[in-house]
């Protein structure tokens, strides 16, 4: 009985070593077949790689980021880590005298897109991104920071301080300062000269719609002058091709006359100081210079010039006195906005004028008019790009 008890418990106990020997070997065989292969996968070393490059800069082991970022450019994106490569140069003096080589990143400041952000605060304020983009926030961090403190070492009239400000996402430094003209590399400057020239050329195409408004004074003389100064308010609207704009234009004048004067119709006489008066026309002027946000135009325009002269009989209607407006002028513009559509302007101008009453009072002579205006001209794709260039900052 002793021996069967006992083979039986051998038994049991050999079942337990040959089941614990085959999941050991199950598990061995399983490690095997998920090693087998090594990773290629360059997400992965990307992932890895920005979780230990801030540690080894931290150690300053130089060598071994210069290992790292090589390895990823050999076997994966050759511009993957290409900010935390020229930070190295930057930081070991090596950068050079120029931006030579630079300049496929720099000139995305000229592109026709914007990502003006670096890569921490691009992590850190998308909330779409995921956890693996959430734990690279370190990474960017330590890429902006670097940047930051390398700034300090370099006059802002350099190359370095130009690709440590590019580097940050800081697009503004680098367009104020090609707007000045004082960008130490030659090459990026003609480029930013010659895209300004380009769009500025392209910003007068096409038509474009004008409205605006006008708020001025009105001031006869020779005999006209009996009707004295008048207050004067006004629209216009039409459109601009390039240099020229075409506008209709309708302007009021009010204010009493300074003195009586006399009106003839249909052999009745009479006499008063009303006047409510208006020109509609036409209105064509040329832009003849322009240096940044200023511009000056010349003006030219036929219309409709007269005012009512209401009897103080009431049971007679108002006499319309009229006459043919042919003038001449100029404005001045200075133009305002995000890109320069809205201006306000001084316009001025020449009145020929020869008002008939019918045999009343002399109101022959010319006229001046001078006016505040403001004015919006439409959208334009190139005005938008010399904007978001810098060139209107």
């Amino acid at each position: 009985m002793r021996g069967v008890l006992f083979a039986f418990l051998v038994f049991c106990i050999s079942l337990v070593c040959i089941t614990d020997l085959y999941a050991q070997s199950d598990d061995d065989t399983v490690r095997q077949l998920l090693t087998a292969q090594p990773t290629t996968d360059c997400a992965d070393y990307d992932y890895n790689a920005r979780l230990i490059l801030p540690g080894l800069f931290e150690r300053r082991e130089l060598d071994s980021i210069d290992a790292i970022i090589q390895f990823v450019e050999d076997n994966c994106n050759p511009s993957t880590f290409w900010k935390l490569r020229d930070l190295m140069t930057i930081y070991r003096g090596e950068f050079g005298d120029g931006l030579k080589g630079y300049d496929v990143y720099m000139t995305v400041v000229l592109d026709d897109f914007d990502y003006d952000v670096s890569e921490a605060y691009y992590v850190e304020t998308n909330s779409s991104v995921d956890q693996h983009l959430q734990s690279m926030l370190g990474y960017g961090q330590f890429i902006d920071s670097l940047a930051l403190a390398l700034e300090d070492n370099y006059d802002s009239t350099t190359a370095e301080h130009y690709m440590l400000r590019f580097i940050r996402g800081d697009y503004g430094f680098i367009r104020r300062h090609l707007r000045a003209g004082d960008c130490p590399d030659r090459e990026l400057q003609l480029r930013y000269d010659d895209e300004v020239e380009r769009l500025l050329e392209r910003s007068e195409d096409g038509l474009r719609p004008h409205l605006g408004a006008l708020m001025g004074v009105w001031i006869p003389f020779d005999a006209d002058n009996v009707l004295g100064p008048k207050m004067t308010l006004g629209f216009r609207g039409g459109f601009s091709y390039r240099r020229w704009e075409l506008n209709a234009a309708m302007i009021f004048k009010f204010l009493q006359a300074r003195r009586d004067y006399i009106t003839k119709e249909d052999g009745y006489v009479d006499t008063s100081r009303s006047f409510f008066g208006g020109y509609i026309g036409l209105d064509g002027s040329y832009r003849l210079t322009r240096r940044d946000r200023h511009s000056f135009r010349l003006l030219g325009g036929i219309g409709f010039d007269g005012f009512d002269h209401n009897s103080r009989n009431p049971d007679r209607d108002a006499t319309v006195v009229n006459s043919l407006n042919l003038n001449i002028g100029g404005e001045y513009r200075i133009a305002y906005g995000r890109s320069r559509e809205f201006y306000f302007g001084l316009l001025g101008r020449y009145n020929f004028v020869n008002y008939a009453t019918g045999g009343g009072s002399d109101l022959s002579g010319n006229t001046v008019s001078i006016n505040l205006t403001w004015g919006w001209r439409g959208p334009n794709w190139a005005g938008k790009q010399l904007a978001r260039i810098g060139y209107f900052d």
